[in-house]
């Protein structure tokens, strides 16, 4: 999911051009509050009150309302799904549970408690478990369509094992639609333009939405597109065969319903769900395509988009339903993705996993290597490195996911194994082709650990960025001892560019010695040196400069420079001279390596003149002085103008590439005291000859050439490389 708010006023947040996902506080239904997120983190599911979690704009239980036949208790029978919503006000909600009915429409749950979602999470598959509960449908403003499910007190969902219904644990049974998602192959893709009551709509016409998704009048770069660049083609979309008596055209269809903006996401999917099963005489959505996109009027939804893990439905708050990264970050919930962290929230911005961007084309890149390796696209050229001391590591070239189509290319994703389920990922992270807009760690080696053994069929995983190395940086986690990573090379004038990684010790190559005859033995010649005298000239005797050195003004301080975090990417703004009190995004610079980081920097160093360089984690927007406080407490400065620039300080993070960022240069004068006048000194060079002694007249070495017969050693037996 993709997380965002407010999209209406997005300077207020001062997040106008990158939208990240992070967490809020967990409500719990029950009156004792646990802390148990933590716990549940291992299973990625967490039980919660699932009133307003997507911000509604009216999220009112009124059970009084309810009519009649649904007072009572009901059972009720569906797939077991979890959704991730994205905010513009960087706020990241729990994972929301909810049940899936037959016909498509989608309940979130409420009154879960937390000892039995401890219990049962790890048994709980989205898409694929199918439970029963008993309770009873709950309403926004009581009317329209359901929100949730409110579970009777005390009673919480049966799971459906192999051999039918019971709360023992067991093998799970599959859901019978055989939802289990393919990443590769072909796959259809529906999007759902909305009337709703009171006369509100989707912004975009049909033809903007169809031509954001598929490319049909010109996006150059879209949800079709870019999959299908990243996937090397191993994983296409298309609109599915024209239905629905003609409201369904070429992967487009235009629904009304009598919901209201006011009664918020859930009622208003739930009416969009059941009035394509009415258009199109059909029991679920998905009977008809792979995917819907479903595209809600402005005001409905208070987040930027969600959608369902291991599933078909995506929901966008009207215009990110045409921003190519919210796109591929919501299909990407529906193939089983989980979000990519860093430092615990979903800041990894080296894939689209991570935040979404409010921009129609860009960012072009792909998915980071834990996310690369899952979806399998890339399977032919991986390597696996065993748990120490299974082997002795492994050393090779790892080329970009851009230069996977090249023969030269041999390996694009690195796996350490470890003798638990969470594994390593590694990637050179080039900045080119179909991932030129890496946002983050740009044409760095990174690394990523993500649970599940890699397999999207073991359930949802987040991962958590570990590493961003430049040449010569180390990773050694204590997790893996004897596996510590260095990059030893990274040259980007190769074809293609490459680095060079070496995971712990790698077996050796040949040991034959040179030979070993001494060095000839003539002495050295024996010619005195030269005895002339030196010059006897006299020094200059000149007086110094008589004027006082220049003492030029100092900087303005009430005013400094702002400069674009990556040449070219401010398409809008041009850098200027900007008040100390404006508010711009920070950026880092350190002409050395802090010693003592703070949780969450990474300074990076680009080369050449460049210092190091970070985005602080916080993503901060601020005043002057806001900008000192925030490197000086990482024992950091401000770049210069040059630095930003030299683009020193680019694919640093916070998408910060396409905003004006603060300097620490300011307009300053020229100095105004003249040079010295004094003239420069006459007194003549020295007069004395050169040194007449003959070159040494020693005959040249006489030793023979070396000896040595050739090394008798036999030839290495190590094996070929395997790259």
């Amino acid at each position: 999911s993709s997380q965002v708010a407010n999209r209406e006023q997005p300077k207020a947040t001062h997040y106008s051009s990158y939208y990240p996902h992070t967490c809020s506080p967990m409500k719990l239904s029950t009156p004792a509050t646990l802390a148990f997120s933590g716990l549940l983190a291992s299973s990625n599911i967490v039980a919660a009150q699932m009133s307003n979690l997507r911000g509604d704009a009216t999220s009112t239980d009124d059970t009084a309302t309810i009519s009649r036949d649904l007072q009572a208790d009901q059972d009720f029978e569906g797939t077991f799904v979890i959704a991730h919503t994205q905010y513009e006000d960087l706020r990241e909600d729990d994972p929301t549970w909810a049940l899936e009915l037959d016909s498509g429409e989608i309940l979130n749950l409420e009154d879960v408690s937390p000892a039995w979602a401890i219990a049962k999470g790890k048994e709980m598959k989205s898409g694929e478990t199918r439970v029963k509960v008993t309770g009873r449908k709950t309403f926004n403003n009581g009317q329209g369509q359901a929100k949730g499910l409110k579970l009777k007190k005390g009673k919480d969902m049966v799971i459906k094992q192999s051999h039918g219904w019971e709360n023992a644990p067991g093998q799970l049974k599959k859901n019978n639609k055989g939802r289990k998602l393919t990443r590769l192959g072909s796959r259809t893709i529906v999007v759902v333009r909305v009337n709703a009551a009171g006369g509100a709509s989707t912004t975009a016409n049909l033809q903007t939405l169809k031509d954001s998704v598929f490319g049909t009048n010109g996006d150059p770069v879209n949800l079709k597109s870019q999959f299908e660049a990243c996937s090397y083609d191993k994983l296409t979309f298309g609109p599915p065969a024209n239905a629905c008596d003609g409201a369904l055209v070429d992967g487009a269809m235009e629904v009304t319903v009598t919901t209201s903006p006011s009664q918020g996401d859930d009622a208003m999917r739930n009416a969009i769900t059941s009035q394509i099963n009415n258009m199109c005489g059909t029991s679920n959505p998905s009977t008809i395509a792979d995917h819907f996109m479903y595209c809600l009027p402005p005001n409905t939804l208070g987040g930027i988009a969600y959608a369902y893990i291991n599933s078909w439905n995506s929901v966008y708050s009207d215009e990110w339903c045409t921003y190519v990264s919210a796109q591929l970050h919501e299909v990407g919930h529906n193939l089983g993705l989980g979000h990519s962290n860093e430092n615990g929230d979903y800041r990894d911005q080296t894939g689209l996993m991570g935040f979404s961007y409010g921009y129609s084309d860009y960012p072009v890149m792909c998915f980071n290597a834990a996310k690369s390796w899952q979806l399998g696209w890339y399977s032919d050229k991986t390597v696996t490195v065993a748990p120490a001391p299974a082997d002795n590591g492994w050393s090779g070239r790892v080329y970009g996911i851009s230069d996977y189509g090249s023969s030269a290319a041999t390996t694009v994703l690195v796996k350490i194994d470890t003798t638990s389920d969470t594994d390593y990922y590694i990637s050179f992270n080039r900045a080119a082709g179909v991932n030129i807009d890496t946002v983050e760690a740009e044409n760095q080696v990174v690394i990523q650990t993500t649970a599940g053994e890699g397999d999207l069929n073991n359930g949802y995983e987040e991962s958590e960025l570990e590493a961003k190395l430049s040449e010569s940086g180390t990773f050694q986690p204590s997790t893996i001892p004897g596996r510590g990573v260095t990059v030893n090379e990274i040259n980007l004038d190769a074809s293609p560019p490459y680095a060079i990684i070496t995971i712990g010790t790698p077996p050796s190559g040949p040991t034959n010695p040179p030979p070993t005859n001494p060095p000839p033995t003539n002495p050295p010649p024996t010619n005195p040196p030269p005895t002339n005298p030196p010059p006897t000239n006299p020094p200059p005797t000149n007086p110094p400069p008589t004027n006082p050195p220049p003492t030029p003004t100092p900087p303005s301080s009430d005013s400094h420079w702002v400069v674009c975090g990556r040449v070219g990417r401010c398409t809008s703004e041009n850098k200027y001279l900007a008040s100390n009190t404006e508010e711009h995004e920070i950026r880092c610079c350190s002409d050395s390596l802090p010693p003592s980081l703070p949780v969450g920097w990474t300074f990076v160093n680009r080369g050449g003149s460049c210092p190091y360089s970070e985005s602080p984690p916080n993503c901060p927007v601020g005043t002057y002085s806001d900008a000192l406080n925030e490197c000086s407490a990482a024992g950091a400065r401000l770049c210069t103008e040059t630095e930003l620039e030299a683009n020193c300080a680019r694919g640093t993070g916070c998408g910060f590439d396409n905003d004006l960022v603060w300097t620490s240069t300011a307009s300053a004068p020229a100095p105004t005291n003249p040079p010295p006048t004094n003239p420069p000194p006459t007194n003549p060079p020295p007069t004395n000859p050169p040194p007449t002694n003959p070159p040494p007249t020693n005959p040249p070495p006489t030793n023979p050439p070396p000896t040595n017969p050739p090394p008798t050693n036999p030839p290495p037996t190590n094996p070929p490389p395997t790259n």
